[in-house]
C-alpha cells in the first residue's frame, strides 16, 4: 500500500487475506483452531475500523465475502461452526 501497488494488486491481496486463514482454518489440526479462530476474528476486525473494509465487501466473491463476515459477526468458533454448517462453504 505505501509503495502505491495496492490498486494494481487489490483483488490478489484481498484473495490472499481471506484465502490464506480460510484453508488454514479448514486444514489445521482440530486442537488449534479455536486458537487460530481468534487470531483471524482479531485481524478482520482490524480490516472492518481500516478504510480498506468496504474494498473487501466490493471485491470479494461469495465465498470469500462470507467467510470474511461469518468471522466478524460469530460470537466464537462455535458459532461460527454454526453459520457454516454447510462444509462446502467452508
Amino acid at each position: 500500500m505505501e509503495n502505491g501497488w495496492y490498486d494494481t494488486y487489490k483483488f490478489d491481496l484481498l484473495a490472499y487475506k481471506i484465502n490464506g486463514p480460510r484453508f488454514a482454518l479448514r486444514d489445521i489440526e482440530e486442537n488449534y483452531k479455536i486458537p487460530l479462530y481468534m487470531l483471524i476474528k482479531k485481524d478482520y476486525h482490524s480490516i472492518k475500523q481500516s478504510k480498506y473494509y468496504q474494498d473487501y465487501l466490493d471485491n470479494l466473491g461469495p465465498v470469500k465475502k462470507k467467510f470474511f463476515l461469518d468471522i466478524i459477526k460469530s460470537k466464537n468458533y462455535n458459532d461460527y461452526l454454526a453459520l457454516n454448517s454447510d462444509k462446502d462453504n467452508y
